[in-house]
């Protein structure tokens, strides 16, 4: 009695797989047709087999689907004549573009990106991930990838290599500290008594907004953060030099027994050097900006930079050698020549990396410079008490064979040695070199 059911099941079947009524077509992967007089079992094996070839064929189609899904992207790309985009992981600059989004979108031109992306520390080995040769091939091409509007093609650029601007006059502000200093010299000189006190103290006041106006006026201004305590330690390396031989001189001699005398021409002298230090700034500054945009690497930039450092610190020193001895002759005091060359030369290095945007590592040594100078005069004062003599032969020992002169120029010519070889390090780096809005 099952044979009937077996019939009309078979006779379905070929209308189910949608063949023509004048025939039957093969699909591939389709179960054999069951002839009529085949028994029950025989029906139930071939359901078996029918079910396992669909359930075969349903997991191919949906892997080819899958694979089609794939191809399809970069076949309607090539067909349309575009290329595709890369996504996902696929991708991975446009990952770092999202984490670095506000970057990308205030940058005039890739040399701020690369400024930005190396003060994060990414080498040149780090852009190698993202299929780039260097960090500078890494920005351009995230710099052309940001979407920019006509405004802000032609209103917000900036000129690669031209430097970082500088206000006009600002030569003629930097004159101002020497012609001020100038000024008080002479003031103190015409005077005596309680007037040569005040007229080193209107002198100083003067000096003080002088170089304040230097520094808020020109090429050695910080544009970014400041370090509030390197004020103070400028100000006590300053007066040192002014007053500080003939205090630890006269301390030394049981004193002191009066008004100690004052090295004016060492002050005179880097008054007159504030001058050439603004012109050295701005000459390695434009310099560096000009070698960031020849530049194709960071390890090029810095071969290229440390030498142009080293260049400009070498003439500022002699700059300030020759005024130092000027001062001295006019002045009839040329013993301050070497203290104050390591001075000014500790002072311009760290104005330098204060520009630059390290101004924490400045006034740190500059912090320490004034505290072995203090630390001097303090074993000094202590060797004067009963049973601490002790404390003050170090000094007594220095200042005996090189005479008061030889803390201060120990003091700041360590100084300027560290200062010079972190600048060597610092100022290599692309990131100094780039505006403050570009790292942040």
């Amino acid at each position: 009695m099952r044979a009937p059911a077996v019939r009309s099941h078979v006779s379905r079947s070929p209308d189910a797989s949608g063949d023509a009524p004048g025939g039957v077509r093969d699909v591939e992967g389709a179960p054999e047709r069951v002839p009529e007089g085949d028994t029950a079992a025989a029906v139930e094996a071939d359901g078996t087999q029918h079910a396992a070839a669909s359930g075969e064929r349903t997991s191919e189609e949906a892997r080819g689907d899958q694979e089609s899904e794939k191809r399809e992207p970069a076949g309607s790309a090539a067909r349309s004549g575009t290329v595709a985009p890369r996504r996902g992981a696929v991708d991975p600059v446009k990952a770092l573009m999202h984490r670095h989004s506000a970057l990308c979108g205030r940058a005039v031109d890739p040399l701020e990106i690369a400024a930005g992306l190396e003060a994060q520390g990414m080498t040149d080995r780090t852009a190698a991930r993202y299929r780039h040769r260097d960090v500078f091939s890494l920005a351009e091409e995230m710099y052309a990838r940001v979407p920019r509007g006509a405004e802000a093609e032609h209103t917000g650029t900036a000129t690669p290599g031209a430097g970082p601007s500088a206000p006009p006059g600002w030569p003629a502000v930097a004159l101002v500290p020497g012609a001020v200093c100038a000024l008080g010299v002479v003031a103190v000189r015409l005077t005596h008594g309680q007037a040569r006190i005040a007229a080193v103290l209107v002198a100083a006041l003067a000096l003080a907004a002088a170089l304040r106006a230097v520094l808020r006026y020109g090429p050695l201004r910080a544009h970014g953060r400041t370090a509030p305590a390197a004020r103070a330690w400028t100000c006590w390396l300053l007066g040192y030099a002014l007053l500080g031989d003939g205090l630890l001189t006269g301390v030394q001699g049981g004193g002191p027994h009066g008004p100690w005398p004052l090295h004016t021409a060492t002050v005179l002298g880097l008054a007159l050097a504030v001058a050439p230090a603004a012109g050295c700034a701005r000459l390695f500054a434009v310099r560096a900006a000009r070698r960031l945009a020849l530049s194709r690497g960071l390890d090029e930039f810095a071969a290229a930079v440390r030498p142009l450092l080293a260049a400009v610190f070498g003439l500022f020193l002699c700059l300030l050698c020759g005024l130092l001895l000027i001062s001295g002759e006019l002045l009839g005091k040329a013993d301050g020549l070497i203290q104050g060359a390591a001075l000014g030369g500790a002072l311009l290095l760290a104005r330098l990396l204060t520009v630059h945007g390290f101004p924490d590592s400045a006034s740190r040594v500059l912090g320490a410079a004034c505290a072995a100078e203090a630390l001097a005069l303090a074993a000094v004062f202590a060797g004067r008490l009963p049973g601490c003599e002790a404390l003050a032969r170090p000094v007594d020992l220095l200042t005996e064979s090189w005479g008061a002169g030889a803390v201060p120029v120990l003091a700041c010519g360590a100084a300027a040695v560290v200062l010079f070889a972190h600048a060597l390090r610092r100022l290599a780096r692309a990131s100094a070199h780039a505006g403050a809005e570009a790292i942040r």
